[in-house]
């Protein structure tokens, strides 16, 4: 497998390098971690910061050590917890290059347009398109890596979003965490404190995309997150940094967030209806998610209902179409390095 070492200057492209940052950020030094473990502070730099080769029973002391309180610990991070350890152990999984590969593989199948096709769609995916013509509050479906396929004109009208409009028509705005991160973006625009919304979000996200962390997909959305996020000088990457570091310490539940809807300031949260394990066209499989937003006050609730008063707000609207108007890809599977990686795979019989 043709793997590089680093994409750019944040890329995490193994659990060694993660493990680093969790060690520098808690204050330990590699004697450190090795005396707790019984090895040689060469197996903790050389062999698994720099390379991400460790055994599983040094792994577990390693872990082990990172959840005790009684190394040196200066910097004030806290020892991790059980779910953090649990969460080490899926990162650990995804090193192991069969496993990455069959995970990379998976990913590679899902497709913006299986959506939109009535014909041959698997049934739990036409469930769940019905599900959100249905639905009485503004909604979207998205896939295992926050890319958005399908959405309905009440989520458009909540927050301003106009579909004959540029942004409507970039990656950036069908993809959760990026239609936050470009200048102009109507979703920041309709937050009224975003730099307090984000950063849970942005935990949520870590911890959702957590199976797919070294992926070359994950990899390569991260990369492009980090330069939008850079060119419009917004703190994804100080944020992302704390939250791969399990510093961003919020519950992953929903939070309330007050929206700014023709000019009255009202309360709304999203949570997940439903999600669906869907067979692909390849014969592979991926998860999908109905996500819907909720009023919380009052006013948000006519808010909702004046929304639901135009009869655009229950028109659905696809990626697919979005990206063939503007004859830019959409998806990460679909963008010129990933799509080149993704035909060496198949080439090499991993698909």
């Amino acid at each position: 497998m043709r793997y590089p070492e680093k994409l750019y200057p944040h890329d995490i492209p193994h659990i060694g390098a993660f493990c680093k940052r969790l060690r520098l950020s808690r204050g330990y030094s590699a004697s450190d971690l090795a005396d707790f473990c019984e090895v040689r502070a060469s197996t903790i730099t050389r062999n698994f910061e720099e390379s991400g080769t460790l055994g599983e029973r040094n792994f577990g002391r390693l872990v082990a050590a990172f959840k005790a309180g009684g190394l040196p610990n200066e910097l004030g991070y806290q020892p991790l917890t059980d779910e953090h350890a649990h969460q080490l152990a899926d990162l650990y999984a995804q090193t192991k290059a069969k496993e990455l590969m069959q995970r990379q593989a998976r990913l590679s199948h899902i497709d913006i347009d299986y959506i939109r096709t009535r014909k041959n769609r698997n049934p739990h995916l036409t469930e769940l398109v019905e599900l959100l013509e249905r639905e009485q509050r503004p909604a979207f479906i998205m896939d295992e890596l926050w890319f958005l396929h399908a959405l309905n004109g009440a989520l458009l009208r909540l927050l301003t979003i106009d579909p004959q409009a540029d942004h409507f028509h970039r990656w950036e705005q069908w993809h959760v965490i990026g239609s936050k991160l470009y200048a102009d973006s109507p979703v920041r625009a309709a937050h009224e404190n975003p730099d307090l919304y984000y950063p849970p979000a942005i935990a949520y996200f870590f911890n959702d995309t957590i199976p797919h962390f070294f992926t070359y997909q994950m990899r390569v959305v991260l990369k492009r997150m980090h330069e939008l996020s850079a060119l419009n000088h917004f703190h994804f990457d100080q944020w992302w940094s704390q939250a791969t570091l399990f510093n961003l310490g919020y519950e992953l539940k929903s939070l309330a967030r007050i929206l700014t809807y023709q000019g009255e300031k009202i309360s709304t949260e999203t949570s997940t209806r439903v999600w669906m394990d869907v067979a692909t066209e390849n014969g592979s499989h991926a998860k999908y998610t109905l996500v819907v937003w909720n009023p919380v006050n009052r006013d948000a609730l006519h808010a909702f209902s004046d929304i639901f008063s135009f009869r655009d707000s229950k028109n659905i609207y696809y990626a697919a179409d979005a990206s063939r108007t503007c004859g830019k890809p959409f998806h990460v599977n679909q963008w010129p390095e990933v799509d080149a990686e993704i035909l060496a795979w198949l080439k090499n019989g991993n698909g």
